[in-house]
């Protein structure tokens, strides 16, 4: 193309880096995603999410982070979803203080945690043995209105036991147990048209 003085321009770089992400090429889309970026060129918000997509499907987080990271430093706005993906990798990995760090940033930029975020921050904590910030998360997303899934919950609740701290699981048992209960009242209410 440059031989031809035809130069190339965002979206050609974007669909080199996405064909050396099938490819499975990780190297030459980060060498890419930097040529792109020394050019001046600023991907859009869709574009680092569907380089993220390949990327969090296979390997350890450490290419996507590198690339949320160049991202960031030249001001590209990250998606929900793209934080989604790093979470829910880095969560998968053990990468306990990475994962902090992308939550913190991700809610300095206006994105309020759901129940997926409090999910894999939750996992993340129990694959690392920081039982009581787990609880403490959980608590929060009981706070907000929102119920983990029982396998998230059962995990932390096995922990705590392994770990005996009995008595820490079974408040956190109650105070589940009383989510639970209230969020099949608000669904009944729903199915019978009533919002409250």
């Amino acid at each position: 193309m440059s031989s031809n003085a035809c130069d190339p321009n965002v979206d050609t770089y974007t669909k080199l880096i996405t064909g050396f992400l099938k490819a499975r090429k990780v190297a030459d889309a980060l060498e890419m995603f930097d040529e792109t970026l020394s050019r001046g060129f600023v991907p859009t918000t869709g574009t680092i999410t569907s380089f993220m997509e390949p990327l969090c499907s296979y390997g350890p987080p450490n290419a996507a982070m590198m690339i949320y990271q160049e991202a960031r430093k030249v001001g590209c706005r990250i998606s929900l979803t793209t934080y989604k993906l790093l979470l829910m990798r880095l969560s998968r990995f053990g990468k306990c203080g990475m994962l902090l760090n992308i939550w913190e940033e991700m809610q300095e930029c206006g994105y309020a945690s759901d129940i997926e975020v409090y999910e894999y921050v939750i996992s993340g904590l129990c694959n690392i043995r920081q039982l009581e910030n787990a609880v403490l998360v959980m608590e929060e997303s009981l706070r907000k209105g929102f119920c983990p899934s029982r396998l998230t919950y059962s995990k932390l609740s096995n922990k705590l036991l392994a770990s005996n701290k009995l008595e820490r699981a079974y408040k956190l048992y109650l105070k589940i147990k009383a989510a639970r209960c209230f969020d099949k009242t608000q669904r009944i209410w729903r199915a019978r048209g009533w919002h409250f």
